[in-house]
């Protein structure tokens, strides 16, 4: 049975009877007040007084200050202390009084910074004074009261019990619409299908005109109800924990030592403090906290900027005034579950998405490591996520280089890029300069890559850009001759590699020249290297060591030092060594010790002739200069050396590239 006292859910007064003794308010005497009445009130208070000292919220309904209980009675409450909190201030205004009593949870709950707390003091100190008045007059005598017309019993209609109902479903949503600035008026949260109704009965206007301030009449929303429970948590933490909550879950940016050193206490009794604070907020926040961070992660979606986020944050709560409202957007933040990749919030299914795309990225990347953004965006799960894609891109830890997308920022992908900017076939000094490297690391990227040929001896091409792909003078030379049946004209050759490749005639002349080919009646071959003549070795070297070791002699150059290899090496000299023409081998070095073995390659369509490789750190531990002459030793058992030589012999000196190759063409006699 509900007992009429006079009340709506707002506090508002209805026209029916309501609690007052015939004796007039309970005051400051006990006489003034029966104890049956005083029982009484005792009864209609304690629903609420129960839900106080579980540390829960009453029902918003729950009365807490009854009709009839004189309001001035509050002074005397908290005035001879002189305690100053939130109801006090009020009472002092003038806020409370008997026009707006009954008082209800939700009624002194709406009142800004007014909590659990103020109320429990509040209702407590009511129940002292009700009870003294109670017990001096003997049993509880509820039922006389009601029969002497004190109290009138009543029982509310199904009509209103269904309202009620929906007043506490429909109140946190409407609450929450208003919150979010979604809806004004209750024409607002109709769907069109109900709006198109009301405008058919000409109801449209009366709809709008009622607010949803007015419809829930100062009743707190969820995010209210959030804000008070983090703020009397926050209450009733002791001081000194303040700094734990403060650095380790307000802005979770403080470590445990760094906590700890501040209040003078170790790392792990920080981290009960932080355990026990945070079963607090699981068990009773939490809950209350879930259905906010829905609703907020459907307002931003899976992907958002921090500052938005922060921006939603501060719509629905308010900036962070206060630790309580600190605390409660963390809570918040916490069940959104974003984590923050690259200055973007992403949620779980945003990961999942991210994750999915860095796949799909690594299976469709070219030979290069780049990626067609087309491709990569339309693998997206719909429409949403494709309108989501510029802030996922940079997430996936793709880099963009020179407007493409590539899985590394290598030199490859970077010449490459380049190249593809340019959009045509271009020189490597074209190249080094759009992707900043050298035209050197760019010529070697692009060597490297499978998809990228010559498209004559300058410049580098896609294969599909051109027609037929350039690789060196000596192979067009052989597939020249191929294609002609095994000979083909030395003029063919000087006046079609020019013009096709724009390769220089005294280049192709040279070419012809080489081991590789045999030239007869001005008609250039193939010719078979077994059929290659070789001088003697003692004709072809520089000279022999004291155990009789062949060597040859060469003069240190800068190049050598970076890298290149030493040509001109005896074709004589390679063969004694192991080394079959146009073949390549390795060879150890035994002295300077501590070195890889040396390389050594016979190419025969090469106008160096034989080369020397993998000198450049033993030539630094010899000590050896630019101008310096160094011997190539090659012993009996397959191994090699490097020496400096003091004292060239007479036979070395004055000796040029130029003239060796002259020798070597006077040997073959070379038409």
């Amino acid at each position: 049975m509900h007992y009429l006292d006079g009340h709506t859910l707002s506090g508002r007064p209805i026209d029916r009877p309501s609690i007052v003794p015939a004796s007039g308010y309970l005051g400051y005497r006990p006489g003034d007040v029966s104890p049956q009445l005083a029982a009484a009130y005792l009864d209609v208070i304690r629903p609420a007084l129960a839900a106080l000292e579980a540390g829960k919220r009453p029902e918003r309904r729950a009365i807490v200050w009854p009709r009839g209980v004189d309001p001035e009675l509050m002074r005397e409450f908290y005035l001879p202390t002189r305690i100053r909190n939130p109801l006090s201030t009020a009472l002092m205004r003038g806020d409370l009084s008997e026009d707006v009593l009954p008082l209800c949870a939700g009624d002194l709950l709406a009142i800004p910074n007014v909590g659990i707390k103020s109320v429990r003091e509040l209702m407590r100190a009511l129940e002292r004074r009700l009870r003294d008045i109670a017990e001096a007059g003997g049993d509880h005598a509820l039922n006389a009261a009601i029969e002497r017309g004190e109290l009138f019993p009543f029982d509310p209609s199904p009509d209103e019990v269904a309202w009620d109902r929906a007043r506490e479903a429909l109140g946190p949503v409407l609450a929450m619409a208003r919150r979010l600035g979604r809806a004004g008026t209750l024409e607002d949260v109709l769907d069109p299908g109900l709006r198109h109704l009301a405008a058919l009965m000409d109801r449209t206007q009366d709809l709008a005109a009622i607010s949803l301030a007015d419809l829930l009449d100062g009743s707190s929303s969820p995010v209210e109800d959030l804000l008070e429970r983090c703020r009397d948590l926050w209450d009733s933490l002791p001081d000194r924990e303040h700094e734990v909550v403060e650095g380790r879950i307000i802005r979770a940016d403080v470590t445990l030592e760094a906590v700890g050193r501040r209040m003078g206490v170790t790392r792990e009794r920080v981290r009960q403090i932080q355990k026990r604070v945070e079963v607090r907020i699981s068990r009773d926040i939490a809950p209350h906290a879930a259905p906010i961070a829905a609703v907020l992660a459907a307002e931003i979606g899976p992907v958002c900027r921090p500052a938005a986020l922060e921006e939603y944050l501060s719509k629905l709560m308010g900036p962070t005034d206060d630790p309580g409202t600190g605390l409660a957007r963390s809570i918040v933040r916490r069940h959104l579950d974003y984590a923050v990749n690259r200055n973007v919030c992403l949620d779980a299914e945003a990961r999942a998405v991210v994750k999915a795309l860095r796949r799909t990225a690594a299976d469709v990347a070219d030979d290069a490591g780049l990626v067609a953004e087309e491709e990569l965006r339309d693998s997206l799960p719909g429409e949403p996520w494709r309108a989501l894609w510029p802030m996922l891109r940079g997430v996936c830890g793709l880099h963009e280089l020179h407007g493409r997308l590539a899985l590394r920022n290598s030199q490859r992908a970077r010449a490459k890029a380049a190249l593809l900017a340019i959009g045509s076939p271009a020189v490597a000094e074209e190249v080094a300069e759009l992707c900043g490297l050298s035209k050197r690391q760019a010529a070697a990227a692009l060597s490297m890559l499978p998809g990228i040929v010559k498209a004559d001896m300058k410049r580098w091409s896609l294969a599909e850009w051109v027609e037929e792909e350039y690789t060196s003078i000596p192979r067009k030379i052989i597939e020249s001759i191929q294609d002609a049946g095994g000979a083909v004209s030395v003029r063919r050759l000087v006046e079609e590699l020019p013009r096709r490749f724009g390769v220089k005639p005294e280049s192709v002349r040279a070419y012809v020249k080489t081991p590789r080919f045999r030239v007869r009646n001005g008609s250039v071959s193939i010719a078979d290297p077994s059929t290659i003549p070789l001088r003697a070795l003692d004709e072809a070297i520089s000279g022999r060591d004291d155990e009789g070791h062949p060597y040859w002699s060469f003069v240190v150059e800068a190049r050598f030092f970076n890298g290149y290899s030493v040509p001109h090496v005896p074709a004589e000299l390679a063969a004694h060594a192991g080394c079959d023409p146009d073949t390549k081998m390795r060879i150890d070095l035994i002295r300077p010790e501590g070195f890889p073995p040396l390389s050594v390659r016979w190419p025969l369509a090469s106008l160096g002739g034989a080369t020397l490789g993998h000198v450049a750190e033993p030539l630094r531990a010899l000590r050896v200069k630019i101008g310096d002459r160094v011997r190539f030793v090659v012993r009996s058992d397959g191994s090699a050396e490097l020496v400096r030589a003091v004292q060239p012999p007479s036979n070395e000196e004055g000796v040029t590239p130029d003239e060796l190759v002259e020798a070597m063409k006077r040997r073959r006699q070379v038409l």
